[in-house]
């Protein structure tokens, strides 16, 4: 009898792990990027950096991939803002994130001559209370490699990347 009462315990315990473990976390939700080439179809193995805004920087939080059907999933905590941002690859020099939604992150405005000559080239040149933008990749010149996509996640989201080939003009 102790046998059998210790083994429905053991059981109904392994019972309640096995459905407490398919919970979905509340705390989190799920973003899912599809990526369509300049052709609308699927592009697969693109990267994207997933970026969080800190003070005057930015932080990679994770690094991912399109599957072949240009799809790629990641589970982020909720309520937060992040930033997509399309990774440099040899093999798509000349594609940038197309979406009328992708811009430059503003990080203010000039406040010197001295500030423009040693920040990121932008192009035309600033002048004092210009806007001032991120330089994403690191290369010292704002262009459209230096464009994101903000997501707001409060809840599971398809996202839709449209790369699109050749250049475009930043400034209007």
């Amino acid at each position: 009898m102790k046998t059998n009462l210790y083994l429905s315990t053991i059981l109904l315990g392994l019972t309640l792990t096995v459905f407490t473990g398919c919970k979905k976390d509340l705390k989190t939700a799920t973003l899912n990027i599809k990526v369509l080439d300049p052709n609308n179809r699927s592009a697969g193995n693109i990267k994207f950096d997933i970026l969080q805004h800190q003070g005057e920087f930015f932080q990679t939080l994770s690094t991912i991939v399109s599957s072949s059907n240009g799809e790629t999933l990641i589970n982020l905590r909720k309520d937060k803002i992040y930033y997509i941002y399309l990774v440099p690859q040899e093999r798509y020099t000349d594609w940038y994130m197309g979406n009328s939604a992708a811009q430059l992150f503003n990080v203010g405005l000039f406040q010197s001559l001295d500030e423009i000559n040693n920040l990121p080239i932008h192009k035309p040149t600033p002048k004092i209370g210009d806007v001032k933008y991120a330089d994403i990749n690191g290369d010292a010149i704002i262009s459209v490699e230096d464009l994101v996509l903000k997501v707001d996640l409060e809840e599971d989201i398809l996202m839709t990347v449209n790369l699109v080939a050749g250049k475009m003009r930043l400034h209007r």
